[in-house]
């Protein structure tokens, strides 16, 4: 079984998107719900939800070597970017360039996040999956279900399932349509995301 069709099949029941490298929020999650394990540029994605975790000393060394830059360009490209901040104050730069980043954080329109440890954030991070679940249902009205759904099934390789993940993904036709391709290969896997994102930005001749 591939990746790509472990995490179709899994994201059906869990809107939880885990990087295999955080240990620590995977044995919390784990036991408590369904969650897909991947490799993510991010730690977390939940629906349109993306969280980058941060230890303090993690945060300060990536204000001070600049990694910081480049994971706020990458959690910008999810709808609501998060960055969750363990508590307590840096001790190797000076606080005023610890405010300024909180404040650049935020004119950059990421929400930032404070948690004590990891039961503080796994707790967190299951209430938001659960309410991103339940807003999932309701998204799509009746009266336009199946036209929607017989748009998104025109697509070469989007059968069922698929036309499903890209329902609770999606709010509307019009925000499927001017996915980027990241997002569009994070919900329908490399190949068929990029495939996907050729054949909506083809140009006419």
């Amino acid at each position: 079984m591939t990746l790509d069709h472990t995490i179709e099949q899994s994201i059906l029941t869990s809107n939880i998107i885990v990087d295999y490298r955080e240990n620590l929020l995977i044995e919390f999650l784990k036991p408590r719900m369904n969650i897909v394990i991947s490799n993510l540029p991010v730690d977390v994605v939940i629906g349109n939800i993306a969280i980058e975790r941060k230890t303090i000393d993690d945060f300060e060394s990536s204000i001070i070597d600049g990694r910081l830059f480049e994971q706020i360009r990458i959690l910008k490209q999810y709808q609501n970017p998060v960055i969750a901040i363990e508590t307590g104050m840096p001790s190797r730069i000076h606080v005023n360039s610890y405010y300024g980043t909180l404040a650049k954080l935020v004119k950059e329109r990421i929400s930032v996040m404070r948690y004590s440890n990891i039961e503080e954030l796994g707790g967190i991070i299951t209430f938001l999956a659960r309410d991103n679940q339940s807003e999932s249902k309701i998204v799509w009205k009746k009266d336009v279900d199946d036209p929607v759904r017989s748009v998104i099934q025109s697509l070469p390789g989007v059968g069922t399932k698929r036309t499903e993940m890209i329902m609770r993904e999606y709010t509307s036709l019009r925000e499927f349509f001017n996915s980027d391709i990241e997002r569009l290969q994070r919900v329908l896997g490399k190949g068929l995301g990029e495939r996907i994102y050729r054949i909506i930005n083809q140009k006419y001749k």
